[in-house]
Parts: structure tokens; sequence; C-alpha cells
């Protein structure tokens, strides 16, 4: 494990049991066991620790959405996989995907969007072509999201938060199948 990847989840594991606002630049160090001098070689600040972590979260969550929509035999059953791997990895990476959900929006702390941005876009074009192709109702972006993931994403929050006992990838199959209805082209989904 290298250094930065130490600190990372010293400062992690910190976030998620005290908050963030409620850790201190000393308490990473500490925890990680490393110097002044190397924790701020490889994190010149707090927010920079937490521009790592986002993006840690999110290339780790664009790599298992990626294979589940690649590994699907077809369209059905790649919108029924991307809920199941949303649901999966925010369910394995629980104090990361919590870490998203809680951490502040400060300009300094925000990853690389630009890989973020092409990775939506990338998405965004394959539901596009898969409209275009009669298979799925044609929505513009945001409400291809909202209508595919968001639910899955509702139901992630409420477990991460402890407000669902429940580990939310049980319902997996049944919020696919919900996203699929909704979804798809001359079937009870939604419309413009």
């Amino acid at each position: 494990m290298t250094t930065s990847d130490r600190i990372l989840d010293a400062a992690l594991e910190l976030f998620d049991r005290d908050g963030y606002a409620a850790v201190s630049m000393s308490d990473v160090r500490r925890a990680a066991a490393v110097s002044n001098g190397s924790l701020y070689h490889h994190f010149p600040s707090k927010p920079a620790i937490a521009a790592a972590l986002r993006d840690r979260a999110l290339t780790g969550w664009r790599t298992a959405f990626a294979a589940a929509l690649d590994e699907a035999a077809d369209t059905p059953a790649a919108i029924r996989a991307g809920v199941a791997a949303h649901l999966a990895w925010g369910t394995s990476h629980a104090a990361l995907a919590r870490f998203m959900l809680t951490a502040p929006d400060e300009p300094e702390a925000a990853p690389p969007a630009r890989e973020q941005r092409a990775f939506l876009a990338e998405i965004h074009r394959w539901l596009d072509a898969r409209a275009a192709d009669g298979e799925i109702v044609a929505l513009p972006a945001r409400l291809q999201y909202a209508v595919w993931l968001g639910p899955a994403q509702e139901l992630l929050r409420g477990w991460l938060s402890g407000q669902a006992k429940r580990p939310p990838a049980a319902a997996a199959g049944a919020l696919g199948d919900a996203a699929w209805r909704a979804l798809r082209a001359g079937g009870s989904g939604v419309s413009r």
C-alpha cells in the first residue's frame, strides 16, 4: 500500500466516523502514522484529500458500472445491470459512498470533472442510441438518469444514512425491472 493510499484510507475512516468538518489534518496524520512532511507532500490540504477520495469513488463506480453494461446481453439486461451495479458498488463501498453524499462542495475538493463528464456523455450516447433504435423512450439526459438510477440512489441513500436496515442490493431485481418498465419504448414508461 502506498503512503497516499494509507493517508486516504485513514482520512476516509475518520470522515466516516467523525464527519468531515470535525477532522483535522493532524488527525489524519496521526491515524495514517505518517510525518507532517509526508502528509503535506501528498495532500496539501483537507480539500485535496476530499478531492482524491471523490476521484477514488467515481473511478470505482465508473469501472463497476461500465463493466455491468459491457457484460449485459441486451438493452433490458443492461438497464437492470446498471441498477444492480450502482447498488452493489454503494453497498460494498459504504464509507466511500457515504462520503460522496456528505462531503462539502468545496471547489478545491472537487475531483477532476473531465473524466466524469466524458463517462456520463458516453452513457448518454449509449442511451440515445437505444432511443434512436426504438428500444427505450427518448428523454433529456437528466431525466434518463433520474428514471434509471434515481430510485436506486434514494434507496441507497436511506441505507447509508441508517434509515433502512435491509441492504439495498437486495432490491436490485425489483428496481432494475421497474427501471426497464419505465424506460422501454412502447411500454408503460415515462413520456416527455
